[in-house]
């Protein structure tokens, strides 16, 4: 029942609203405590994981609620985009960084929604590729970007290295 007898994709609105918000807040407090826990080199870099993983759910609450003109049921995809984004960077760029990282992961979010249901006819119920396909693509790319000096990131990162990385893995995904 996903999709019509056209193609055309059906709505599907949640069973259980406050239960998939539950779930969704779980996520990102525990992602949160593994991205801090989680740093490789600690404990020098847990206060800027913190705060960059901080400002990265915030920036895609943002991200997701100006692409989606205020639809508030989409926050907690932006949040969980936000953090799945600056996943790749959170020890290496500046939270100013950070917080454009999840700006743009959530912001990615609802046409990548709308290109896998609309365009591909994608069952994805959840919407595990934009959340981790798209926005985690994002966040490779973009921490070669933010993750240099002069943006004020530690460096030790190049974009061409997280260009190829970040394409080597969309390749394998894709075979």
């Amino acid at each position: 029942g996903r999709f019509g007898r056209h193609g055309e994709p059906q709505p599907l609105p949640p069973a259980n609203l406050p239960l998939l918000l539950l779930g969704s807040w779980v996520l990102v407090l525990t992602w949160f405590g593994v991205s801090v826990l989680g740093a490789q080199r600690l404990p020098a870099s847990t206060g800027l994981v913190a705060a960059n993983s901080l400002l990265a759910v915030m920036g895609g609450i943002a991200g997701v609620l100006a692409v989606s003109r205020g639809n508030t049921g989409l926050v907690h995809g932006g949040a969980l985009a936000g953090l799945i984004a600056v996943g790749a960077g959170a020890d290496l760029v500046h939270p100013a960084g950070g917080a454009v990282i999840g700006l743009v992961g959530g912001a990615l979010l609802i046409p990548a929604l709308k290109l896998g249901e609309n365009y591909w006819k994608v069952d994805d119920v959840v919407g595990v590729w934009p959340l981790h396909g798209v926005a985690g693509a994002w966040g490779g790319f973009a921490a070669g970007i933010f993750g240099q000096m002069a943006l004020g990131g530690r460096g030790g990162v190049s974009l061409i290295s997280q260009t190829v990385g970040t394409l080597g893995i969309i390749g394998v995904g894709i075979v």
